[in-house]
């Protein structure tokens, strides 16, 4: 039994026809027909009244129909949510940064980047660019400096 098939039960109970169910999950009538047939061999149950038209469920068709309504959604849910997780924006940035003895930004220079993903490496720099740092100094005159800084990014999914 294949999480297909099930979609396939359901989208024929919800239509009452195996030919618009069977459209619906992309195959023909008879391979509808065929699927839902094993199914109910599977089941050892009928699931489907089919000496009445529009067709109906058997009693145990309609609580199999249930069942698999509340499995598919949960399933969707779940698979979604791994497409999600996937797909999250996330990494740091580890960069060298030239401040100018005025705290502008002259140079910016990736350590260490986020492999490219999402284009975080280029809006880490564009981010230090916009700062202004703290001018360092050495025996209180104004100097450049390459300062450290790390840039993480976690957009919530």
């Amino acid at each position: 039994m294949q999480i297909e098939t099930l979609r396939l039960f359901c989208d024929v109970v919800r239509l009452r026809s195996v030919s618009r169910g069977g459209a619906l999950s992309g195959v023909t009538q008879s391979a509808a027909s065929q699927a839902i047939q094993q199914l109910e061999t599977d089941l050892d149950v009928q699931l489907l009244d089919r000496s009445r038209r529009p067709l109906q469920p058997t009693p145990e068709g309609r609580g199999f129909y249930e069942a698999c309504r509340a499995l598919l959604a949960d399933f969707d849910r779940a698979r979604a949510e791994l497409a999600t997780a996937r797909q999250r924006v996330e990494g740091t940035v580890e960069l060298n940064v030239l401040v100018d003895e005025k705290g502008a930004v002259l140079d910016a220079q990736i350590v260490s980047g986020a492999g490219g993903k999402f284009g975080l490496n280029e809006a880490a720099i564009e981010h230090v660019k916009k700062r202004q740092y703290r001018p360092a100094s050495k025996e209180g005159v104004p100097v450049k400096v390459w300062v450290p800084v790390r840039v993480q990014f976690k957009l919530p999914s």
